[in-house]
């Protein structure tokens, strides 16, 4: 494991019974094993041309194609996955690959005080589906030109059926209204989630009322103003929104303005 250590990795058994560890990585959809990986593990295998591009922190990773290999699932039955061959890299185990291959990930800590779960989890648990806006001041768009009227993209039929599905549950839960006509008009542009299932529907201003806003300054904290405090602690937390650029509430005056077309 070398410099890599401080990762979590789940043993994986291939179907010829050899085991290899790989990082688990959780926000990615696809899996990468190195070329050298595959062939000590998988001499007969080979690297098939791929479409697929993976751009890190770093730039792009170097792919040398992709495979098909068989893999021991949980109910001990081999499971053809897709991997990605990549030149010279850790082997990574993406999170559809974890969801079919049955496997879970539980973290365990003896530090925390049963008091202090049940207040985290009585938090928790009512936010975890919550939508339709978190309390703070409408925000307020000033827009000075006239109305633009742009007619929907196209979506291709397999994503039809998703996107109108959660266009449904976003009226459900008040983040979006219907209306008959509307002077302002954007098409929606879909995108999809790191599941690669569900889709996250864009709205596409570019066109609209982006370049037609007013712009308006606002003051933001120096990086070193809020990273020197931060010296030397070890336990941080952060929140993680659902459908964060959702969840900010619009001025009625203002909601026209970011009206979308829709399928």
């Amino acid at each position: 494991m070398g410099k890599y250590k401080q990762f979590i990795y789940n043993n994986i058994t291939f179907e010829s019974g050899v085991r290899h560890s790989f990082i688990v990585d959780t926000g990615s959809g696809e899996s990468i094993i190195s070329r050298g990986a595959l062939k000590h593990l998988c001499p007969s295998a080979t690297a098939k041309p791929t479409t697929t591009r993976i751009y890190g922190v770093t730039g792009y990773l170097p792919l040398m194609g992709e495979t098909i290999l068989s893999i021991h699932s949980q109910d001990n039955s081999c499971v053809p996955i897709r991997f990605l061959v990549s030149q010279d890299s850790p082997s990574f185990l993406g999170l559809m690959v974890m969801r079919t291959l049955g496997h879970s990930l539980s973290l365990h800590t003896n530090e925390l005080k049963s008091d202090t779960t049940e207040e985290i989890q009585k938090l928790v648990i009512p936010c975890t589906k919550n939508a339709g806006g978190i309390n703070v001041p409408e925000a307020v768009l000033e827009v000075d030109s006239e109305p633009v009227f742009l007619k929907r993209l196209v979506l291709p039929y397999g994503q039809r059926e998703g996107v109108l599905n959660a266009i449904d549950r976003m009226e459900k839960t008040d983040v979006i209204s219907r209306v008959t006509s509307s002077p302002w008009t954007t098409p929606i542009v879909v995108a999809m989630k790191c599941d690669a299932r569900t889709p996250r529907i864009c709205d596409d201003y570019r066109l609209t009322i982006n370049p037609r806003l007013r712009k308006c300054a606002a003051m933001t904290m120096e990086t070193e103003d809020f990273m020197d405090p931060l010296h030397g602690c070890q336990f941080f937390s952060k929140i993680d929104l659902a459908d964060a650029y959702l969840q900010i509430p619009l001025h009625p005056d203002s909601r026209a303005f970011t009206t979308i077309k829709t399928p």
